[in-house]
């Protein structure tokens, strides 16, 4: 599916809640931040959600970047690259600061 094509979205669509996607190749990208703070601001966004650590780098980078005061919601699938540590152990640290509600995801 195209960002903003999946079924999720359509149900989304008819409750009028707005979705703003973006796709970016590999790596980490200055350009998906701008893009991301630049919706932030343009949208008045209220809630940012934020699946896993990558997005959620971008998530509070965007949000910094574009001084908004929206809520951000973070969903934690899996800690398996945070047990391992490094990095994504210190990006866990300091990200998990940021979120206002934090979801995680459990076989329970």
């Amino acid at each position: 599916h195209q960002v903003g094509e999946a079924p999720l979205v359509a149900r989304l669509a008819e409750r009028r809640i707005r979705f703003i996607g973006e796709r970016k190749g590999t790596g980490f990208s200055l350009r998906t931040v701008r893009r991301l703070a630049a919706a932030l601001v343009e949208h008045d966004v209220a809630v940012l959600h934020a699946h896993n650590t990558g997005p959620m780098i971008y998530a509070v980078l965007a949000k910094l970047v574009a001084r908004s005061r929206c809520r951000i919601v973070y969903t934690q699938h899996t800690l398996v690259h945070v047990e391992a540590g490094g990095k994504y152990r210190l990006y866990e640290r300091l990200l998990a600061r940021f979120a206002d509600h934090v979801v995680t995801v459990s076989a329970a």
